[in-house]
């Protein structure tokens, strides 16, 4: 079913966002030192 595979690809999406966005705060800290 479609519904699955749209879930599927947001639950990598969203994974993938907040990976970014630990990832930009990890890199923020590391830049102000």
């Amino acid at each position: 079913p479609a519904g699955e595979w749209a879930g599927y690809a947001w639950g990598i999406t969203s994974s993938a966002i907040d990976g970014l966005v630990i990832a930009e705060k990890i890199i923020a800290k590391y830049l102000m030192r």
